[in-house]
């Protein structure tokens, strides 16, 4: 979590594997703003549930086009008065999130082993300690 200079009373955090319980709707991750005394029962790794109102806004997207790079701003939707945050024990979905499958696909790894986990945030932890192992193997066979 970070303070942001535009917002002096907020902080930006970073939830991951987002579901909507009463919709089928799922994201990968989302950017909220919330007040400092909002966090004071947020832990990373917890499942959580909050309320929010969807908001539309026009994103900035640098695209790059027969070698030509442009800026084009295109719709994208986010949520503002972000509130009611209060912690799950564990989310009432087994399979792996979007978050989850992206992270599985992007690092080639055996998504059988993160079915096996919990949903209780355990599963967004391992693939978290995979990944960084993953990079760290990399990174040191390239430097030799």
């Amino acid at each position: 979590m970070v303070k942001t200079v535009k917002h002096q009373n907020s902080r930006s955090m970073t939830v991951v594997s987002v579901k909507c319980l009463d919709k089928p709707i799922e994201l990968n991750h989302l950017s909220l703003l919330v007040r400092p005394a909002q966090l004071k029962n947020i832990h990373m790794f917890q499942p959580l549930c909050f309320f929010g109102e969807v908001n539309s806004y026009n994103a900035r997207h640098n695209i790059s086009v027969d070698g030509y790079n442009m800026v084009v701003y295109k719709p994208t939707y986010g949520l503002t008065n972000v509130r009611g945050f209060f912690n799950r024990d564990e989310l009432p979905s087994q399979e792996l999130s979007k978050w989850c499958w992206d992270q599985v696909k992007l690092f080639h790894l055996d998504p059988q082993k993160y079915e096996k986990l919990p949903n209780d945030g355990s599963r967004e932890l391992q693939l978290i300690k995979d990944n960084l192992n993953k990079r760290r193997a990399v990174i040191k066979e390239k430097l030799g």
